[in-house]
């Protein structure tokens, strides 16, 4: 510490260009950092769900669509001319695999050669006569019927998207052109949506872009504004500002060098280092002040500001940097990612902070007007320590004359809490994630209601050798298997290979309803099956692999909460067992639904891990260096009491655990251990000098608590700033984070005291703590 203070005294120049030079050159790559918002990227690449979706993706082709719906008279000539033109230009648009629309659904009819297969309509219809023979056509289509609603009002086009499309950058534009080919034919009193996965990717994007405009902004505008009401000096303000946003070019510069990329998780990265970035500095600039103020040079000041402050900031930083580092384990990849940065961020902001701001204000004090300006202490900041003084020192009168009481009090509050833990629920789905007032909620709510579901999930129904599909006992346990996963609540439009053998079979026979039914010999089925390719039949390599060893059995799944999701694919694996029981017939269920169940599965255990590894590790960190296990453990007390407090609440308010949520309480714990180490030091300190039990706790209260109450209060401020996202998810964090913070901040100015009163001081033993002296032990005021 004497030669890094040495080398800032005499160079101080030299150190900011040297800062300069690092943050420019990992900033510069902050261009190249993508957005990535799909559900397949949240789990790893060799998890065995995501394996069985690759593996289902290479043997029949993509499992990605999309949707576009008109709400509107249906049967007009103007808007299956619409239709037609916005089916014509998306089959256009680069990724895009097929365009079905109710025209050109298809129709399986026999005729006096065997077999016709044809389209729902040949062009648009525009006389009333043809537009009635569409309608009659559109019920010989089970495919076409199921794309335009009962009463006539509503109509959808499915878009199916080339494989590997939805998890690659260019989904974003895919998704950017369907919106504008769609909404460039509405007309008033019609409505027209865009629905699917993709196209919610590319609207919580635009959302990312916006918060991060908005609410990155803003962060810096709070921390400025509260900054110079705790320094009164532009100057001050500035400096910590600098540090802020070299730590921010550094961090996000560095995930641009690695190759990771922004997600709904890490889009709040920034504001959280804006937030949490001026803690450190804001005690270098009070230490720095101090000694500056009673004539010391600046360069001989910095010196004692590096050397005796090094400790506690370094303190600080590794415990909020532990807490977040415990998400690194997460099953969830951006989970993950964020946990890993946001710890590199902590560290890189300590090391900035450690030589960027003793070098500016090196620079700033070698003029006369510094200081003065540096010992003007605003209106404002008397007046609000004036009150705040009174109300601590009510906080310690209390504490000392009735710790019994407060305790139970605490205790009490905190129960009536953890009662509701039990039923937090767990989400994964993304559609709870935006703001049920959005026009992609709404639109995917009017396809649900009208035509059924919006996620694929199939039955893979694997038979072990070639041609094995083309077995008639096969085909009819997937045709049964088929109209029973029809009878699912929230279930709809089931399909497999074996309703196209059976309605080619019926279309052979006279179109006689009679034989509605599979062939008897797979001699039969093989013949049926080339008759439908060569006649020009389409959508077979969709249901089937190429070898006829693997089919699947398909419908569509509604967007529902997650843990009725889990039901679904429960009642449909029981019903895929049952069918093919005692067969040798492996089957499996794959789709998206499956990623967002394994996702809530892993959601409970990630949650456990980050409590666990978190407190683990900031007590091992605050032990090893305090000297002391009782004090690591005391520190972690008013933290416990927060989390219990926060998952009841949202247990309470019906607040579920996600991929966003599942982060607070490592935060918590990471970043309110700060307040229990302030205050266990100071009193350690104060019991040293000679005080007695009550006055230490009186004397901690008062002077630290001073630093507790403005930490927590401007974290709360950058917190709080979160509730104005456009996800609804990230909106809910900020408040909850927000909350935790408040009440991680009263307990350490209330129940920790309390349980200190009752704990013999003699047993709190001496520490080789941070804090080493009266000089030092101000600075965390």
């Amino acid at each position: 510490m004497k030669r890094l203070s040495d080398i800032i005294a005499r160079h101080p120049v030299a150190v900011l260009v040297v800062l300069c030079i690092v943050s420019l050159l990992l900033g510069i790559n902050i261009r190249g950092v993508d957005l990535k918002v799909d559900t397949e990227s949240m789990v790893p690449k060799d998890d065995p769900v995501i394996q069985d979706l690759i593996e289902t993706v290479e043997d029949f082709g993509s499992q990605d669509m999309m949707m576009v719906a008109i709400k509107g008279n249906v049967y007009t000539k103007e808007t299956l001319a619409k239709v037609q033109r916005i089916a014509d230009r998306i089959i256009d648009l680069p990724g895009v695999e097929d365009v079905v629309t109710p025209l050109n659904a298809q129709i399986i009819r026999g005729d006096e050669f065997g077999l016709e297969i044809s389209p729902v309509a040949y062009g648009t219809p525009e006389t009333e006569e043809e537009i009635e023979e569409f309608k009659m056509a559109l019920k010989d289509s089970p495919q076409g019927s199921a794309m335009v609603s009962d009463d006539g009002d509503a109509l959808a086009i499915f878009i199916t998207l080339e494989p590997g499309v939805a998890t690659s950058l260019e989904s974003r534009d895919l998704a950017r052109d369907i919106e504008s080919v769609a909404f460039q034919e509405k007309v008033p009193g019609e409505e027209i949506y865009v629905i699917g996965e993709v196209y919610l990717g590319y609207i919580a994007t635009n959302n990312m872009l916006r918060d991060l405009r908005i609410l990155f902004p803003l962060s810096l505008v709070v921390v400025v504004a509260s900054l110079y009401m705790s320094f009164g000096s532009m100057f001050d303000v500035a400096t910590l500002i600098a540090s802020i946003l070299m730590s921010l070019a550094c961090t996000i510069g560095l995930m641009a060098v690695l190759g990771y990329d922004i997600t709904i998780v890490s889009m709040i990265l920034p504001i959280i280092l804006v937030s949490m970035g001026s803690a450190a500095g804001i005690h270098i600039l009070n230490r720095f002040h101090e000694e500056h103020g009673k004539g010391r040079s600046p360069e001989d000041a910095i010196e004692q500001v590096i050397q005796e402050l090094t400790g506690p900031v370094s303190m600080t930083s590794l415990t909020t940097a532990v807490g977040f580092a415990s998400f690194a384990t997460s099953f969830i990849s951006p989970v993950r990612t964020f946990g890993i940065f946001a710890a590199a961020g902590i560290m890189i902001n300590l090391l900035i902070t450690l030589t960027c701001v003793p070098a500016l204000l090196i620079l700033g004090s070698r003029h006369e007007s510094r200081r003065v300006e540096s010992n003007r202490v605003p209106l404002a900041r008397q007046n609000r320590k004036s009150f705040l003084s009174r109300l601590l020192e009510s906080a310690a009168s209390l504490v000392v004359t009735r710790p019994d009481r407060v305790i139970l009090v605490v205790l009490a509050v905190t129960l009536i809490f953890a009662v509701a833990i039990p039923g937090l629920k767990v989400e994964t789905n993304w559609m709870q994630y935006f703001r049920q007032d959005s026009p992609a909620v709404l639109g995917t709510r009017l396809v649900e209601d009208l035509f059924g579901g919006t996620y694929s999930l199939s039955v893979l129904v694997d038979t072990g050798e070639y041609d094995g599909v083309k077995e008639p006992d096969v085909l009819d346990r997937m045709a049964r298997l088929q109209d029973r996963m029809g009878e699912v609540d929230r279930l709809s439009h089931a399909s497999s290979i074996a309703e196209l053998v059976r309605n080619v079979n019926k279309a052979l026979n006279a179109d006689d309803p009679a034989y509605y039914s599979i062939p008897s010999t797979r001699e039969a089925v093989a013949q049926e099956l080339l008759l439908f390719t060569m006649q020009g039949g389409s959508g077979l390599d969709s249901m089937v692999s190429y070898d006829f060893q693997k089919a699947l059995v398909s419908a569509r799944a509604a967007n529902v909460p997650t843990s009725e999701l889990g039901g679904i694919i429960d009642e449909v694996d029981a019903i895929a067992d049952e069918e093919f029981r005692g067969t040798g017939i492996d089957t499996k269920v794959v789709g998206l639904p499956k990623v967002m169940l394994r996702m809530m599965d892993k959601f409970m255990d990630d949650q456990t891990k980050s409590l666990i590894l978190s407190a683990l590790g900031v007590w091992l960190v605050v032990s090893v260096i305090s000297g002391s296990a009782i004090i690591g453990f005391l520190c972690l007390i008013p933290l416990c009491v927060s989390v219990l407090i926060n998952f009841g609440f949202m247990s309470y308010m019906h607040i579920p655990l996600d991929v966003v949520t599942i982060m607070i309480s490592g935060i918590s714990i990471g970043i309110g251990v700060d307040y229990s180490i302030h205050l266990t030091s100071r009193y350690r300190y104060e019991l040293r000098n000679g005080k007695g039990q009550s006055d230490a706790l009186r004397a901690t209260i008062t002077s630290t608590g001073r630093g507790i109450f403005f930490n927590a209060f401007t974290l709360m401020l950058g917190f709080g700033l979160l509730v104005f996202s456009t996800f609804r998810a990230i909106s809910i964090f900020g408040m909850l984070v927000a909350g935790t913070m408040f009440t991680s901040g009263l307990g350490a100015l209330v129940f920790l005291p309390a349980v200190l009163r009752l704990i013999d001081p003699r047993h709190i033993r001496g520490m080789k703590m941070f804090f080493r002296d009266k000089t030092s032990t101000e600075a965390s005021k």
